[in-house]
């Protein structure tokens, strides 16, 4: 997996490759990947070149973003499984918008579902067959409880990490 994403959404970017992290799939986020010495955007280029899958976090941020908009460019020349990840309501470029995407507002919590059909709640359950397939003990990751996001200025409430990486992990092919 590799991680597009522009820098004021690194807080959620970094939240999801945390809970990833400890997990049997390779995960690239610059912050997280890139130690003192590297060159930047060497492994950048390196690492979305060799990633299977590139997440792209949509939101206002990303679309102002010269460096996401390199990295979708990247992506698609380079034939990568491309998924929109919806952080806000911004509208995607045409380039994006031909690939289907993750809403995250919908993933979990309480606007689960709502507005999008239960889609990416779907992603979240493949996700969670996926995990299991390989060994990994998801249930036992994933709070029973549900989780209580402040509410956003878009009117959604926001979202549990966790659950965003696993609806993540619900859009990888084996």
């Amino acid at each position: 997996m590799f991680f597009s994403y522009a820098r004021e959404d690194t807080e959620l970017v970094n939240a999801i490759a945390q809970f990833l992290a400890p997990l049997p799939i390779p995960v690239f986020v610059d912050t997280k990947s890139i130690v003192p010495g590297d060159k930047w955007e060497d492994s950048i280029v390196t690492a979305l070149q060799d990633a299977t899958h590139v997440y792209v976090f949509w939101s206002k941020h990303a679309e102002a973003s010269d460096w996401v908009k390199k990295e979708v460019g990247l992506a698609i020349d380079h034939k990568k499984v491309v998924i929109p990840v919806f952080i806000d309501d911004t509208k995607l470029p045409f380039d994006l918008s031909r690939f289907m995407g993750i809403d995250v507002r919908f993933v979990a919590g309480v606007n689960k579902g709502s507005l999008d059909i239960g889609i990416s709640v779907g992603h979240t359950e493949n996700g969670i067959h996926i995990l299991q397939k390989i060994g990994v003990p998801i249930q036992e990751l994933l709070p029973e409880k549900g989780f209580t996001g402040a509410l956003r200025p878009d009117g959604y409430y926001e979202t549990d990490p966790r659950y965003v990486a696993v609806a993540l992990c619900g859009a990888l092919r084996y």
